[in-house]
């Protein structure tokens, strides 16, 4: 049985890998949704130092690296796939998908694994537009790749990608998802260190930010790789991701089963 299920999960991963190189475009618009903060907002900051030789901690050298990371890291990390399940189930097409003897979240799995990597190679251009722009100010920062670093970010990786699946199931009670998509990525873009490091939010935002699981995505494994993570936090962080990771498998299934019994194939 394991080695059907890795059979189909393959088959399912090279399909979408497929669907990626048929529709670039589309592709390399999401990629610019996620660069386009980390391209303007290392400029903001270097302006912002002026005399000051650190901000919040952190020298030009380090911040730089901090939002290069975070490019980086968004490609693989950042879902947004719960644009892809909303339309299936609004247009319809999660009827035929309910009817293959495979779970569609394993299909869903292996779609979303399918774009990060592809996601990565169409990336490469604008990480080199990133260097050619920013790397005089690359430099005397060292990366800590590790263990802990890989851990976190494939924690992260399945904490992003169950958030987006639990967000979606919404789509089997509204048809009008567009406006709470939105919503999402407004808390997403701040709280997960995307739009501008943790430290420099206001103290009551970083505690909140503790306990939500924005900032176990890209903000965790980012402040690892850069070395501003305490190893006293590597520990308590790990089992956030765990915990929000269990809660979010939970609710997706649940949503997921309570939105299936009261489907009724909208758009077939």
């Amino acid at each position: 049985m394991t080695s059907a299920f890795s059979r189909k999960f393959i088959s399912f991963f090279y399909v979408y890998i497929q669907e990626m190189l048929a529709y670039r475009a589309g592709s390399i618009i999401w990629i610019l949704a996620d660069v386009q903060m980390a391209m303007i907002m290392p400029a903001v900051w270097l302006s912002a130092y002026g005399s000051s030789g650190t901000i919040f901690g952190m020298e030009p050298n380090v911040m730089v690296t901090y939002y290069l990371v975070t490019l980086v890291l968004s490609q693989f990390i950042v879902c947004h796939l719960l644009w892809d399940i909303a339309w299936d189930i609004r247009e319809g097409a999660v009827t035929m998908q309910l009817l293959r003897p495979y779970s569609i979240f394993w299909m869903n799995g292996a779609r979303n694994l399918a774009w990060r990597v592809m996601k990565v190679v169409l990336f490469a251009p604008f990480l080199l537009v990133f260097l050619a722009v920013y790397g005089s100010h690359l430099g005397g920062v060292t990366l800590h790749l590790g263990w802990p670093f890989l851990v976190a970010v494939v924690l992260a990786h399945i904490l992003s990608f169950l958030i987006a699946n639990t967000v979606a199931q919404i789509t089997y009670w509204t048809t009008e998802f567009q406006s709470v998509f939105s919503l999402y990525y407004i808390p997403e873009n701040v709280l997960s260190g995307r739009l501008v490091p943790l430290d420099s939010l206001p103290s009551w935002i970083k505690m909140a930010g503790n306990f939500l699981p924005f900032r176990y995505t890209v903000s965790f494994p980012a402040n690892i790789a850069i070395g501003r993570s305490a190893q006293a936090d590597f520990w308590p962080s790990i089992a956030m991701q765990v915990g929000w990771i269990l809660i979010f498998a939970l609710a997706g299934r649940k949503l997921f089963c309570m939105g299936t019994r009261q489907y009724t194939g909208f758009g077939n």
